[in-house]
This record gives structure tokens, C-alpha cells and sequence, in this order.
């Protein structure tokens, strides 16, 4: 039996956090793409629900990146094959 893949519910609460610090943006979500491997690592993290503001989704990109960092992950590009989360 494999274990659980986290990376699912640390998403989550990552997204609620950018939620309860930034509750102007209504329909904020955040998706990221992983690396096929360990489960600690994160290709990028994309930014949705904010129209056409970049300079938000930038930021928010940042904040989510530094969150997931905490929790111990790596957000980094790699070569190779990533997957959808």
C-alpha cells in the first residue's frame, strides 16, 4: 500500500490562507503542477480567479510558494515530467 499523497490537502490549505489574508478576490484558487516523484516537490504553483491583475497573482504566487516551503516542500522547475494537481 502506498501512502496518501498530501500534497492535495496542503494545497488546500494554503489556498484558504491566501483566502482569509486576501478576501477580495471572491473566487481566488490556486492549482499546481508536481514532478512525478517525492512527494515534497512542487514544479510552480498557478494563480486563478483574479482576472487580468498580474501583480497580484505574482505576489500571491510568492506567498503560496513561501507557505509550501514551510511545509517543507520544494517549488522548483525540474526537466522531466510533471502532473496536474
Amino acid at each position: 500500500m502506498y501512502p496518501q499523497d498530501p500534497r492535495p490537502e496542503h494545497l488546500g490549505w494554503v489556498e484558504t490562507a491566501l483566502r482569509v489574508a486576501n478576501p477580495d478576490p471572491p473566487h481566488l484558487r490556486i492549482a499546481a503542477q508536481s514532478h512525478v516523484g517525492p512527494h515534497k516537490r512542487i514544479a510552480f504553483v498557478a494563480v486563478h480567479g483574479l482576472s487580468d491583475d498580474r501583480d497580484l497573482r505574482q505576489r500571491l504566487r510568492i506567498e503560496a510558494d513561501n507557505l509550501l516551503r514551510k511545509f517543507g516542500y520544494t517549488v522548483e522547475l525540474e526537466h522531466g515530467e510533471t502532473s496536474m494537481m
